[in-house]
């Protein structure tokens, strides 16, 4: 589908259908494959940075590197940027499960969550931080 995008010379279109797949693959298929994706089409993405920065945190994170931390800096920031409240809820949301959001982050996250009418997000495939995480 990708490939009959870019020949119909739609980029806007091609560049979201990548970066979902560079997500699918981040959150629970073939984590390589999905920073592989992100890592190709941030130096020219546009309209899907954010995700791209997201899709790559998580892959990062499933794979047990470094960066994990950046990615998710850079995907708030640039939803911040953009003021794209759906990225910024996910942006959030991520910071919580793979690194550190403090209350105000959550219940910034919790209240764009419920004026944009969602009640859950994607949940990654990886091994999520735990109070016994946090404190040792």
């Amino acid at each position: 589908a990708v490939e009959q995008l870019r020949n119909l010379g739609e980029v806007v279109y091609t560049e979201f259908a990548e970066s979902l797949l560079a997500e699918v693959e981040a959150f629970g298929g073939d984590a390589e494959r999905g920073l592989e994706i992100a890592d190709r089409l941030l130096p020219k993405a546009d309209n899907t940075l954010a995700l791209l920065h997201r899709a790559r945190a998580v892959a990062l994170s499933r794979l047990s590197r470094d960066g994990v931390s950046d990615a998710l800096s850079d995907a708030l920031r640039v939803a911040r940027e953009r003021a794209s409240l759906y990225d910024i809820a996910a942006a959030l949301d991520l910071i919580g499960l793979l690194s550190h959001a403090d209350a105000e982050l959550i219940g910034e996250r919790d209240s764009i969550l419920t004026g944009l009418g969602i009640e859950r997000l994607p949940v990654p495939s990886v091994e999520l931080r735990t109070p016994a995480a946090v404190a040792g």
